[in-house]
């Protein structure tokens, strides 16, 4: 059984080309996109060729598709100087950015002034060398004009493309382990990937192509352990939740994007049917009804306003001993929010249940791996646990932790089968852990 890890390491950013045209320093996440790109560089190479060799009789159509590429160009040399500009205006009216920032910023405005001028001058010299090489003209250095082009035109190819190009920041590494590392090398590197930023979606995109392709060959992997970068990771799984972390988090999504107008009615009980107004598979008539009986019944000589009363239903979703949050970090509920929040509370309870008819019991279990029924195995969505070690003891030394028996850390300390240092617990080295 193997696990997966994949992390990331800084790189020194600068993008590189070699004297035989090879790049390096890109973002490539094995997509497929730097290749194209890449292609039409060396495609564009060809005016080094320009009026000589067997070039010589193409020269007006070679000097031709030159001029158009060099005012398409120009679209995308404009919208990009107006874009960094407005950056660089934008973060010099912030006042606080630091001066490299603003040095490079204004370097890649300054960058692309500097190519469109280029562009337009090289427009204008092929146009009179054009008419030169058509009237046949032999009293002009046609010669020397071209060999001073195709010098030209290739420091400005090699500096248009850096502005297409994405510089990478780090490297993606992907690692694979024996489930319990029982002999070194603990891991083996099997794929490093430049990158710049990356998401959620394309970090689990990279792990399924590694999961087939060691599947194909007849390992199992268990196990996918990852840094607290990508999240969403350990919460949602490749078909379903495996976190009951994600069903609050899409509860309240789904909640979000509810109107209200459409919650109050699920609460309000017509008179005549004695049903709610509008139906909601989550939301239980029986709380409409007692909403109702509390609105009606409560107070012998008046009823109980609604928006006081959904307040009163919020409360009762809960133990006695428990104070719920607001729907929004310190600030008291209103009508709407409190709608919102009693919605997230029955739409999460909702997805519990329906989870668990379909045998993932979130109810028994707060995290419910995914089978993989290729490898008869669990799979695992797991945290770097000094990751997870760093963010509890930051809590301890922060206060956060109310009641807590300092002399259980002493005990934990001299226990050497718990792996806690006392590094660790200081913070001198966060991540101050054996192997587990």
């Amino acid at each position: 059984m193997v696990v997966i890890k994949a992390d990331g390491c800084d790189v020194h950013k600068g993008l590189r080309e070699s004297a035989r045209h090879k790049w390096s320093g890109d973002v490539d996440l094995g997509d497929g996109s730097l290749q194209p790109l890449q292609s039409a560089y060396l495609e564009r190479k060809y005016v080094e060729g320009l009026g000589l060799g067997d070039r010589k009789t193409s020269l007006l159509e070679d000097l031709k598709r030159l001029e158009e590429e060099l005012i398409g160009d120009q679209e995308f040399l404009t919208d990009g100087e107006k874009t960094s500009s407005e950056l660089y205006n934008k973060k010099l009216d912030q006042g606080n950015v630091k001066e490299n920032t603003l040095f490079a910023l204004g370097w890649d405005v300054e960058g692309y002034k500097q190519l469109l001028k280029l562009n337009a001058a090289f427009v204008k010299a092929i146009s009179n060398i054009t008419w030169l090489v058509s009237e046949h003209i032999t009293t002009a250095n046609i010669r020397t004009d071209l060999g001073r082009l195709r010098k030209d035109i290739l420091s400005y190819l090699s500096q248009f493309f850096t502005k297409l190009r994405e510089a990478a920041s780090h490297l993606l590494l992907f690692l694979i382990a024996d489930e319990k590392r029982m002999s070194k090398p603990y891991s083996i590197l099997v794929q490093a990937l430049p990158f710049s930023v990356v998401t959620d979606d394309c970090i689990r995109r990279l792990r399924d192509e590694l999961r087939d392709s060691m599947i194909s060959i007849g390992m199992v992997p268990v196990a996918f352990a990852t840094d607290g970068e990508w999240n969403s990771l350990r919460t949602m799984g490749t078909e379903r939740p495996i976190s009951v972390v994600q069903l609050r988090m899409d509860s309240r999504k789904e909640a979000t994007s509810t109107h209200v107008f459409d919650i109050e009615k699920y609460l309000t009980i017509n008179k005549a049917s004695n049903r709610p107004e509008k139906y909601h598979p989550a939301i239980p008539i029986s709380d409409g009804l007692w909403l109702k009986d509390i609105m009606e019944n409560s107070c012998p000589n008046s009823q109980v306003p609604f928006d006081d009363a959904i307040h009163m239903l919020k409360r009762r979703q809960f133990p006695s001993s428990y104070e719920p949050y607001p729907w929004k970090h310190a600030t008291p509920d209103d009508k709407n929010s409190c709608l919102k929040s009693i919605m997230a509370q029955y739409i999460y309870r909702y997805k519990i249940d329906q989870w668990k008819l379909q045998g993932v019991d979130f109810v028994s279990h707060p995290y419910v791996p995914e089978f993989d029924e290729r490898v008869g195995e669990y799979f695992h969505e797991r945290e770097d646990h000094g990751h997870v070690l760093k963010r509890l003891t930051d809590s301890f030394r922060n206060g956060n932790i109310p009641g807590i028996d300092l002399r259980r850390y002493v005990d934990a300390l001299k226990d050497p089968s718990t792996g806690l240092t006392k590094q660790a617990l200081t913070g001198e080295r966060k991540q101050n852990i054996p192997d587990c």
